[in-house]
């Protein structure tokens, strides 16, 4: 009678820890499985640009791998991860977010002021309407006499980033 409960003890074991996602083969994060993350992202002098440690009431970052819902880098990242385990990752700009000079605009200066109601300083931040009617958010670069020159690449473009992950949850693709 008592091997006969160990051998249930066992398999419920067992069966818990293939449910869970607990440490047997496959519970690695894999091309087109849902992974659930914590991070924070930090620019190369510890500045922090943004995090979701669950202190600031944010959920987890939620998304499929493979399917470009993140940046490349973030997603290489966290391959072969698994659950509740935590690395660094120092993303070069090319894995993240690279500058793109397409996004520096030259707008005609009187225009602006116009629109503003004075002369915007370098450095400042401008909201401008798109033409979907959406914010985009730029910097001033440059101010000459005939124009205002707003750079609308984020904040971490052309940056080295750097990601402390956390993996919370990994569903299987049932593709893998």
């Amino acid at each position: 009678m008592v091997k006969k409960q160990t051998v249930i003890l066992l398999a419920a074991v067992l069966l818990a820890v293939i449910i869970t996602g607990g440490c047997i083969n496959g519970s690695e994060v894999a091309e087109n499985d849902t992974v659930s993350v914590r991070y924070v992202g930090t620019f190369e002098n510890g500045t922090v640009f943004d995090s979701n440690t669950g202190d600031d009431g944010k959920e987890p970052l939620q998304f499929i791998v493979g399917k470009q819902q993140v940046i490349s880098g973030f997603e290489k990242a966290v391959i072969g991860m698994k659950p509740n385990e935590t690395k660094t990752v120092t993303l070069p700009t090319e894995e993240a977010y690279p500058y793109d000079p397409s996004r520096v605009v030259a707008f005609n200066k009187t225009e602006v002021v116009e629109s503003l109601g004075s002369i915007p300083e370098v450095g400042h931040k401008l909201t401008l309407l798109n033409g979907n009617g959406g914010n985009m958010v730029g910097t001033v670069l440059e101010i000459t006499d005939t124009e205002v020159i707003i750079d609308f690449n984020g904040e971490t473009a052309g940056k080295t980033l750097i990601f402390k992950i956390t993996v919370v949850d990994v569903i299987k693709s049932g593709n893998n």
